[in-house]
């Protein structure tokens, strides 16, 4: 802001301060929280819209020279901060001000069509208060899921719960979620959740809505009439969940249960379809995100396959929920064996493979992509394709770390020799010895951009590797 226009600001302010010359009153609030303001009808009319065809359209009492208008659903405090931009064009936004609710500033704001005001709000808290919004993001949703004017607010909320679903749906707060909100989620197609995590969540929001009592019930000691209200409680979330997307395991032992509150059309047509997958239904929902793959893994899902996927193929941006591939297992640590030799009786001459660990000291699941496949010789392998990657627990993307290969490292990427597991980079990860795993990982020898484990020696609980087969090369078998 210049001198001039800080000066004009400030005397303003002043003007406001001071009471001169006023010809409006402004009463806000209900009892207890009630207040009457002085203004003056010129600067109102020149700088808010709604007051502009307020006093065109004589919607306020005129009263001793006087014009009154009431708004009882806007607050003292909140009223008070949107008086003083009206006056000095200066935007004091603290989403942590206790006296000052900045969502119902917003929707204030945005009441007396102050447009600009409600834009460089929404502004100032996505450049400056990430961490607020997305700790409040529920209770940010509900707001301003109708409110046209905070479009930017709104759409940061949708897209990142999208990405990270955790956000809303690992919420302690998940249950006040309003259900046209919840609605729209399950209708985008970039939702990053399973068919039967959308089946979970459903269930979870629809019992919180009906009784306390329902929840703390086991399902096996549910009533006709429980499952009834939650039948009807649901209706409008069930024909958004792509059936087609779920196991028939998962079927069984997490939908079936709850057979008492879908349709019998619907219940049939998913028993037909799993007894008969390439059935064509016209009553079950395409929209299922991620493919119901056959997938034998005990530490990934689908959501986990595609994003490595996405990584393999080189693309930026967010993971999509097309997998172009099959990730067909080769080796399991558990079934095979932990040592070089078993690695290698599996694994040698496979082609490309990503390698899969759980560690047992902290839980995480870690990765690496070899393009080349192994050998089984005591050599390196040289490529610009391979990665390391950590998922972190599994559960989130917040802590995803990807890890390419380093410039003018590639020549030492992949390590084939007979007396290790899958190796790569100098020693950025590497399966030495049956339950020995080291990563001696140091900033100035690492083969690998990033850092995926802090423990310098783990051990495994699982380990898995997969034959990486692209779709056109299994159609051209």
């Amino acid at each position: 802001m210049s001198d001039s226009l800080f000066e004009l600001s400030r005397d303003l302010e002043k003007f406001l301060q001071d009471d001169d010359d006023y010809n409006v009153h402004i009463q806000v609030g209900e009892e207890p929280d009630k207040k009457i303001f002085k203004a003056h009808s010129a600067i109102l009319r020149a700088r808010c819209p709604y007051f502009r065809a307020a006093f065109s359209k004589n919607w306020a009492k005129k009263d001793d020279n006087y014009t009154t208008f009431k708004k009882p659903n806007i607050s003292p405090s909140v009223f008070e901060a949107i008086l003083k931009y009206i006056y000095t064009g200066v935007v004091n936004v603290n989403p942590n001000d206790s006296e000052v609710n900045v969502l119902h500033l917003l929707v204030a704001a945005d009441e007396l069509m102050l447009v600009n005001y409600v834009y460089k709000i929404q502004d100032y808290l996505l450049e400056n208060e990430i961490d607020w919004l997305q700790k409040n993001i529920i209770h940010i949703l509900n707001i301003t899921f109708r409110q046209d004017s905070c479009s930017k607010i709104r759409e940061y909320c949708l897209h990142e719960t999208c990405v990270e679903p955790n956000l809303v749906f690992g919420s302690k707060d998940f249950n006040s979620l309003d259900e046209e909100v919840f609605i729209h989620l399950l209708k985008r197609g970039d939702l990053w959740l399973e068919e039967i995590e959308i089946w979970d969540i459903i269930i979870k929001w629809g019992t919180a809505q009906i009784s306390d009592q329902i929840e703390e019930k086991h399902i096996t000691d549910w009533s006709y009439g429980d499952f009834e209200l939650l039948k009807n409680k649901i209706s409008n979330l069930l024909n958004l969940v792509g059936f087609t997307g779920i196991s028939s395991k998962d079927f069984y032992y997490k939908v079936w249960p709850y057979k008492g509150i879908l349709p019998i059309e619907l219940s049939d047509e998913i028993v037909r379809f799993h007894l008969d997958p390439d059935l064509q239904s016209s009553k079950l929902s395409p929209m299922a995100r991620f493919p119901a793959l056959n997938l034998d893994s005990k530490i990934i899902n689908a959501k986990h396959l595609a994003m490595i996927s996405h990584w393999i193929d080189k693309k930026t941006g967010n993971p999509g929920t097309n997998i172009d591939k099959e990730f067909k297992l080769i080796f399991r640590g558990t079934r095979d064996g932990f040592t070089p030799s078993s690695f290698h009786k599996k694994c040698d001459n496979k082609g490309s493979c990503v390698v899969i660990l759980k560690v047992k000291e902290n839980g995480n699941i870690l990765g690496g992509y070899n393009p080349l496949g192994w050998k089984g010789k005591d050599i390196w392998g040289y490529t610009e394709d391979s990665f390391l990657f950590s998922l972190g627990d599994g559960t989130t993307t917040k802590n995803v770390i990807l890890s390419r290969v380093r410039s003018n490292f590639a020549n030492s990427a992949i390590f084939h020799g007979k007396m290790y597991g899958p190796v790569f980079g100098s020693s950025d990860l590497e399966m030495k010895e049956p339950y020995n795993k080291q990563q001696n990982w140091s900033a100035q020898a690492h083969t690998y951009e990033k850092r995926i484990i802090d423990i310098q020696g783990f051990s495994v609980d699982e380990y898995e590797v997969f034959q990486v087969i692209r779709k056109e090369e299994n159609e051209n078998t």
